[in-house]
């Protein structure tokens, strides 16, 4: 006989609540993108240069201040532009990657606090795009993040035999005469924005682990890369709800545990990989 589960009043008001509607939301779209882009991250290897995206967003948050329009604007074009051009440098000019990850992040950071200097005062956008809070998701970040999951998640099924060869093994791509080159870029491109995108759940300082943390616990567990992929996308969700839940349940801030809630699933992911081999 089957054990029955009971609801408490307060859970049960808690799910009712319409002020979770858009978190809800926000929680299934942002794990589906930190799902699909981390896979390609960790595998690549290119954590380093996620950070960099969300830090030299700032620069482009400032500029978007000080022009007065959107920051999330000011943000994608930073982000994509960085992503580029750090893809462009250690392609043609053979640069050390720790210099310029470092020399893109200093420089947006930089640039950002140049520009708010000009700019007549902080607003709450760029409070949410620093800090994150996925209890504050606007319809508009929705709907962003929804048309942003259809986008990648078509482009994984459609290319997934050509991003896997490229991802795992770039010689052997080259080789059959896949355009390496071009879906490198293309990757980038997808992680610049996917970062941006995902900023307002945790905020730029925290948002590395949204995409990192769920890839690495899934390539932990699988060595298959759809499998994993799914898994990671799985992972992401359950901890952006329970950081939604906790700070309903318990007034606590939403970004710390969602990243504690996904350190504890890598940490657990490590001690099952060991118990495996």
């Amino acid at each position: 006989m089957g054990i029955p589960i009971e609801f408490s009043p307060g859970m049960i008001t808690l799910l009712n609540d319409p002020l979770l509607t858009y978190p809800l939301a926000a929680a299934l779209l942002s794990g589906i993108a930190c799902g699909v882009v981390g896979i390609f991250v960790v595998v690549k290897r290119i954590s380093n240069i996620t950070g960099s995206i969300a830090h030299s967003a700032f620069g482009g948050i400032g500029v978007a201040q000080y022009l007065g329009i959107p920051s999330i604007v000011g943000a994608l074009v930073a982000g994509w532009v960085s992503g580029i051009a750090m893809a462009l440098v250690r392609r043609h000019f053979k640069q050390n990657e720790d210099i310029l990850i470092g020399m893109i992040w200093v420089m947006g950071m930089a640039l950002g606090l140049l520009m708010l200097h000009f700019s007549t005062g902080y607003t709450s956008d760029l409070f949410g795009l620093l800090f994150g809070n996925i209890l504050l998701i606007t319809k508009a970040d929705i709907i962003r993040l929804f048309i942003w999951d259809i986008a990648i998640v078509g482009g994984l099924i459609a290319f997934f035999r050509m991003l896997q060869a490229v991802v795992f093994d770039e010689l052997f791509a080259t080789v059959t005469n896949l355009p390496v080159a071009t879906i490198n870029y293309v990757l980038i491109s997808v992680v610049a924005i996917s970062t941006i995108l995902l900023i307002k759940a945790v905020g730029m300082i925290l948002v590395i682990a949204l995409i990192t943390l769920p890839a690495a616990t899934a390539m932990n567990l699988s060595n298959r890369f759809g499998l994993a992929i799914v898994i990671s996308i799985g992972v992401g969700i359950v901890a952006n709800l329970a950081g939604i839940f906790a700070s309903f349940a318990f007034d606590l801030p939403v970004a710390p545990i969602i990243v504690l809630v996904l350190m504890g699933f890598y940490v657990g992911s490590i001690g099952v990989n060991r118990l495996r081999s």
